[in-house]
């Protein structure tokens, strides 16, 4: 913080970036500098590792919007959230509030997790630029000299770089030259790349705002960029969830929690086939899509096991979806447009698919044209 290195000027207001930051003791005495003067903290992620809260720094959280509302506004892109193998980190000690970071640099650098950032890229991004979050300084390094091995323009920053070699080759990736980025703790925030296409967790962590300083990298739209791209590396998907979920925001303090069991999952996958499938075992997600667990999907599962039903006992698969309709209309709840887009898709892949005609009488009767 440079103003701490400074004369303090005098102020009415007091405006704090990166607010999450604020309970370090650089930025609360900044509360007994300024006694009278009133205080806006902004961030992306309020909330700490240690899940301590901000209520005695701020009185009110104000909430710009959810995820969701900023991509349908075009303020940010949507993302595909791919799964590659999931670490085992059960034996991984906890130190200040996150894994300890020699034991999983070790971990992270076992021969198959390794083989598999690089599989991830070529199979899921090849050619896009790409920043990957490494554990520490030789796994990033270590990750560099995989990525170079087939071929792929890599570089490794980190906070030791020379600030010269540091600008020279974060313009390098601006300008496309470097592909793979792999950094350790200097990208995470305040780092504007709108075109950086796709971001690789290879670091696991505890930390929820890390996790989502990491994802938003790639977030930012930019021209020709529709998308955007997390290789999911690490398991973060299993501690936190979906990257680009909406979530509810407080200012009072969490419990720290354990890592999540798996019937805690909150995301649902998308296979090769485009067919949404429950998640259960993280051995059973690599190379699947996720998307959030939302009551659309849920009800999406039921449509699923009575398609199941339908093409074992050599029925049509149109029976599935009047079977469906007619359980949704039984429980009072009604069809959307995202169960008629899935559905309709799901049986145009099928023999015996409904025409298109079909789909738009049943839009038009439900009013969801």
């Amino acid at each position: 913080m440079r103003l701490s290195k400074r004369d303090y000027p005098q102020a009415d207001i007091v405006i704090i970036d990166e607010c999450h930051h604020a309970k370090a003791a650089t930025y609360k005495k900044l509360w007994d500098i300024y006694p009278e003067a009133r205080f806006l903290g902004v961030t992306a992620t309020p909330i700490r590792m240690n899940g301590e809260g901000f209520s005695d720094l701020f009185d009110t959280l104000i909430s710009t919007g959810q995820l969701s509302e900023f991509v349908k506004a075009g303020y940010l892109v949507k993302v595909r959230h791919i799964v590659g193998i999931t670490p085992d980190l059960s034996s991984i000690k906890i130190k200040m509030n996150d894994y300890a970071q020699d034991e999983l640099g070790e971990l992270m650098q076992n021969e198959n997790l390794m083989a598999d950032l690089v599989e991830s890229y070529q199979r899921k991004a090849n050619g896009k630029k790409i920043i990957v979050f490494a554990v520490n300084i030789e796994h990033s390094k270590q990750i560099v000299e995989n990525y170079r091995r087939t071929g792929i323009q890599a570089e490794h920053i980190d906070a030791n770089t020379p600030k010269k070699e540091r600008e020279h080759l974060l313009q390098l990736f601006r300008e496309g030259r470097i592909k793979v980025l792999s950094n350790v703790d200097i990208v995470s925030e305040g780092f504007d790349v709108p075109d950086c296409e796709a971001v690789q967790l290879a670091r696991p962590t505890q930390s929820l705002g890390l996790y989502l300083q990491q994802v938003g990298r790639c977030m930012r739209p930019a021209e020709n960029k529709s998308e955007g791209i997390i290789l999911d590396n690490a398991g973060l998907w299993l501690e936190h969830g979906f990257c680009q979920q909406d979530r509810v925001w407080t200012l009072e303090g969490k419990k720290k929690r354990k890592r999540r069991k798996n019937n805690e999952i909150t995301v649902a996958a998308i296979n090769q086939d485009e067919i949404i499938r429950k998640v259960h075992l993280p051995e059973e997600m690599k190379g699947m899509e996720l998307i959030e667990l939302t009551k659309e999907i849920k009800e999406l599962f039921l449509f699923e096991s009575y398609l199941s039903i339908a093409l074992s006992n050599r029925h049509k698969p149109i029976s599935a979806y009047y079977r469906f309709t007619e359980h949704m209309e039984n429980t009072n709840n009604c069809l959307t447009m995202i169960h008629i887009r899935y559905i309709q898709k799901r049986l145009s892949k099928l023999p015996n698919a409904p025409k298109e005609g079909m789909w738009y009488h049943e839009k038009n009767k439900r009013n969801l044209i």
